[in-house]
């Protein structure tokens, strides 16, 4: 592994398609790069994530799935929040980032301020095809990802996906 690697909660496959088809339509209208949908639960992290697996795989075992609301659509002028919503914090999200970094803590330190990019770019993002019916009001999460994440978006990369392990 020759890049940083980051945490992400990854969307159920409903919505996880409903998020990446917004965010393919505003990386062309935006002139920037698609990615997959996700929430950094810790991000850019330089040591090797292999001996961690056994660790996110007993956090992921039991987990229940992870239903968050959105607040808003915001607007911002870093590359990482050019467009994004804004994520709820809950209880269950909470507990989970929680054990994710009184693990990790000593790695890296990092504020989480829970949310989903849809445009990564340099300049002002547009909402021009953004309307209410395509914003959700909730998503679903359903596993935890560690990824390569290089300073080029097209070279991300999931190393491992943990499933949550839910009964619906």
């Amino acid at each position: 592994m020759t890049h940083p690697w980051s945490l992400w909660l990854l969307p159920e496959k409903k919505d996880y398609l409903k998020l990446k088809r917004l965010i393919n339509e505003l990386s062309i209208e935006n002139r920037s790069p698609s990615f997959e949908p996700h929430v950094t639960l810790l991000g850019r992290v330089s040591i090797a994530p292999y001996p961690l697996f056994k660790f996110f795989e007993k956090r992921t075992v039991d987990q229940k799935q992870i239903v968050c609301g959105i607040k808003d659509l915001r607007l911002g002028l870093s590359p990482w929040r050019a467009m994004f919503l804004d994520i709820k914090k809950n209880a269950s999200l909470d507990l989970f980032q929680f054990h994710i970094i009184e693990k990790l803590n000593t790695l890296r330190d990092y504020d989480f301020n829970p949310h989903l990019s849809l445009v990564y770019c340099d300049k002002q993002a547009t909402k021009v095809s953004i309307r209410d019916a395509s914003i959700p009001r909730t998503i679903k999460f359903e596993s935890l990802a560690v990824v390569e994440v290089s300073n080029n978006i097209d070279e991300w990369n999931i190393i491992k996906e943990f499933k949550f392990n839910f009964n619906e």
